[in-house]
């Protein structure tokens, strides 16, 4: 796999990533603004507190995704057979 390929590869796997973290939020707001009980002064911490570390849920696939394709890149420099190409 070129780099040009990883980086689109990481580029697609990135925005639905980030797609998919959009979608959870909105969510959590509308949830909020449909909640007849809700407290106006809330924080928007509070409000997405039902995700359990949002972030880390796309954060660690990526970088599991870049360690892996730097892998490919090292044995791919160290097999002399590639080398030729």
């Amino acid at each position: 796999m070129g780099a040009k390929e990883s980086i689109v590869t990481i580029k697609e796997e990135l925005r639905r990533q980030v797609e998919g973290e959009l979608r959870n939020r909105l969510k959590a707001i509308r949830n909020y603004l449909r909640n007849p009980v809700r407290d106006p002064h809330i924080s928007l911490q509070e409000i997405f507190r039902d995700q359990s570390n949002a972030t880390g849920q796309w954060v660690r696939p990526f970088l599991r995704m870049v360690k892996q394709l730097k892998r490919r890149k090292d044995v791919g420099a160290r097999d002399p057979e590639s080398m030729g190409r």
